[in-house]
């Protein structure tokens, strides 16, 4: 069953690559057959936010790696909740 989350990434997550890292991310899940579609965006707040659809377990996946971040930013904090699908077919950054 597909779901849809809305994570907020805060800590060092601007002008680090974050976004590009999650795009990396979702496209090496979807290699070993995790299927995530949504998008990422950086927040006025200085926050990431990312906004996905996909199974249960493969929103698991794809938060346990957008925990970790790129080498050289610093994550301090994922929080998620459900959200209203992304109406999207792949994932993409959002400027």
């Amino acid at each position: 069953m597909i779901q849809s989350k809305r994570f907020v990434v805060t800590g060092r997550v601007q002008g680090v690559g974050y976004r590009y890292f999650v795009m990396q991310t979702v496209r090496g899940l979807a290699q070993r057959g995790i299927e995530i579609t949504g998008w990422v965006r950086n927040m006025p707040d200085r926050s990431v936010e990312v906004c996905a659809d996909g199974s249960g377990n493969d929103l698991q996946a794809l938060s346990a790696e957008i925990a970790k971040g790129p080498s050289m930013g610093r994550v301090d904090q994922v929080r998620n909740e459900p959200a209203a699908p992304t109406g999207e077919s792949t994932f993409l950054i959002k400027y």
